[in-house]
């Protein structure tokens, strides 16, 4: 398992962002992930998703 995850009573928007940004390079550079993989995204709070989508992540 390959996850981005957080809590809703703890959730770090700066961290999630940091993760997303991280991701999106990787991606941009060819890493991929093998099939195999089960990948997961758990922004953890409604403010953290739209940080994300804000930035385009």
């Amino acid at each position: 398992i390959a996850a981005i995850t957080s809590c809703t009573n703890t959730s770090n928007p700066s961290v999630m962002v940091a993760a997303g940004l991280l991701a999106k390079n990787a991606a941009e550079r060819g890493l991929k992930v093998p099939s195999y993989v089960k990948t997961s995204l758990a922004p953890g709070s409604r403010v953290v998703t739209d940080y994300l989508d804000e930035a385009g992540l």
